[in-house]
């Protein structure tokens, strides 16, 4: 389980990173949608299939919601969320 290859979305729009969690192993993508003052997160599995999207969520739930769909420890997810999308 692990989270790597941090980098930010084009324009500074949100952050993608590569994840190998327990329900999930791929690229998510997490940007923030300034119009609606809500985050909308893309799930690109890396072996294929449907990419998932959740569109609305707000910052209070973004952490749970990301721990939830991929299965990373929810400490380590506040802290990413913490050191690129909210500075």
């Amino acid at each position: 389980m692990g989270i790597t290859n941090i980098r930010p979305l084009p324009k500074n729009q949100g952050i993608m990173f590569n994840v190998i969690g327990n329900r999930f192993k791929g690229l998510v993508k997490v940007r923030y949608d300034n119009l609606e003052d809500k985050y909308n997160i893309r799930y690109i599995p890396s072996c294929g299939g449907d990419i998932k999207e959740q569109i609305g969520i707000n910052e209070y739930d973004l952490v749970e919601t990301l721990s939830d769909n991929v299965g990373q420890s929810p400490l380590v997810l506040d802290f990413l969320i913490d050191m690129y999308l909210c500075t």
